[in-house]
């Protein structure tokens, strides 16, 4: 069993007992005082404890599971689509213009 299945298995049983905390909205504080003491691992370092908190975003709504973005975060298509990827455009330096060290 991976450090992904423990975590998936713990997070969803406190999940199982406080249903509040799959919505998204939740404050932080809140979260934290629940799923503290339900850390299976121990020493709350390294990959272990990445996998807990992860695991945690993904169940709680805050991490799309797919591609492991937060939920809130723009897509590229929809910031070019509303211009926000052209920085200067038209105003790039040109490749003679760079020095060369």
């Amino acid at each position: 069993m991976s450090w992904r299945d423990i975590a998936r298995r713990s997070v969803a049983a406190v999940i199982e007992q406080h249903p509040e905390l799959a919505d998204p909205t939740t404050p932080r504080l809140m979260r934290v005082r629940i799923f503290r003491p339900a850390y299976p691992f121990g020493e709350r370092r390294y990959w272990p404890y990445k996998v807990w908190i992860d695991e945690i975003a993904i169940q709680t709504g805050r991490r799309d599971p797919r591609t492991r973005r937060g939920v809130n975060r723009p897509d590229q298509a929809r910031l070019e689509a509303c211009g926000q990827m052209r920085l200067m455009e038209g105003n790039h330096a040109r490749e003679a213009d760079v020095p060369t060290l």
